[in-house]
């Protein structure tokens, strides 16, 4: 360990970090758990269940590979990291703030009891958390339904083989409290509400008010975010999306993937352009904003020019302001998924990085820059996910 007998520490209203370096560094939340970590020429980042996102440097700052474990190698590794930091805690002694030195106390006695136990009630609470949005990451999730209820996109293997289940609102209510006596005093760090999971908003619209009128009551409210398609049953005018924005309903998130009907059907989507441009300008006459994902590589060498063509024309179209981020997720099918098999049945490539950043960079010429009133415009990297 680098510098042990001078560690440093670092506070901020959700976290305590002991470091003797930027890749010497521990980071914990209020209650006693890890939440990252940098040692030995890695950085990792824990979920919630103990899973672990590691992320190997072959160099700092330049990542060489990363890989998810599960939790049971999840919190061995924690394990490992959280001996290293109480021993620098323990030459800090009693210069840590005093709001932490009860947990920091904590730590030094227990190790990952509160990471295991935590991992324990989140698997008696959660059903697997498949994807959310990389600004949603570290949301409060909270599931109203599980899995998805279309479940039939070919690309896409977050929710296969999980039934689509609605929660009962006395159910939920539950799942709720259980999610906030799990998350303890942690739930600081939490600026948000995801509500889970792929389908929970294409619901009928007094189902969700009474759902929404629960999660306003948490403490403290929080904006919440939440997945919709545009093609299955749901809210659909203005005024029902300004009734949820009332009681909190921020930002909607489509899936909208491509522009171009050919690709839309290669992927499994039931979708037209109209369609969802009339959902599009519904839900933003409602006063909420919009999250719209495009999936870069869509349709592979063979369909390329058309997916970013009516994908170009069609973002051009869509009602999108500063309020609003349009997401650009490279497309990474299964070699099981359906598509893969459309793929190699009809001898279609992926197409490679540059292809898709050319892709990427014709995609943001059409959106109004964000300067002059245009939208935010990100990337959304599946492969980082974890639900921290």
């Amino acid at each position: 360990m680098n510098d042990i007998a001078q560690p440093t520490w670092r506070v901020t209203p959700t976290l305590c970090s002991v470091e003797t370096g930027a890749y010497d560094s521990y980071s914990f939340d209020l209650s006693g758990c890890l939440v990252r970590a940098a040692w030995n020429q890695q950085m990792v980042r824990w979920g919630l269940d103990g899973s672990a996102l590691v992320k190997t440097l072959r160099e700092p700052g330049i990542v060489a590979c990363r890989r998810t474990i599960p939790p049971e190698q999840g919190l061995l590794m924690a394990a490992e990291a959280v001996n290293r930091a109480t021993q620098l805690f323990v030459q800090l002694a009693h210069r840590l703030p005093a709001a932490w030195q009860p947990v920091v106390a904590q730590l030094i006695t227990n190790g990952i009891g509160p990471m295991q136990e935590r991992a324990l009630a989140y698997a008696h609470i959660y059903s697997p958390v498949g994807i959310l949005p990389p600004d949603q990451y570290g949301a409060m999730v909270l599931q109203l339904t599980q899995s998805c209820q279309w479940n039939r996109c070919s690309f896409c293997s977050f929710y296969k083989g999980r039934p689509f289940r609605v929660k009962a609102l006395p159910e939920f209510t539950q799942h709720i409290e259980q999610v906030k006596i799990m998350l303890g005093p942690a739930i600081n760090r939490r600026r948000s509400i995801f509500l889970g999971a792929a389908s929970a908003l294409n619901l009928p619209i007094p189902f969700l008010l009474a759902a929404f009128s629960e999660m306003a009551k948490t403490q403290p409210a929080l904006p919440i975010y939440a997945f919709m398609d545009n093609f299955s049953k749901g809210p659909c005018q203005p005024a029902d999306f300004a009734a949820l924005a009332r009681l909190g309903l921020s930002r909607i998130y489509l899936g909208v993937e491509s522009g171009s009907s050919t690709v839309l059907r290669i992927l499994g989507k039931p979708a037209e352009t109209a369609q969802l441009l009339e959902l599009a300008q519904a839900i933003k006459a409602g006063g909420v904003a919009l999250g719209p994902i495009f999936l870069l590589g869509a349709g592979g060498d063979l369909y390329s020019h058309e997916h970013v063509q009516a994908t170009a024309e069609l973002l051009a179209n869509m009602p999108l302001d500063n309020e609003d981020t349009v997401f650009f997720s490279a497309l990474k099918p299964s070699p099981t998924s359906a598509y893969a098999a459309w793929a190699a049945r009809n001898h279609v490539n992926l197409l490679h990085p540059v292809q898709l950043r050319e892709q990427e960079q014709l995609l943001r010429q059409a959106v109004q820059p964000f300067t002059s009133g245009g939208p935010r415009l990100t990337k959304y990297d599946v492969e980082e996910f974890i639900y921290y």
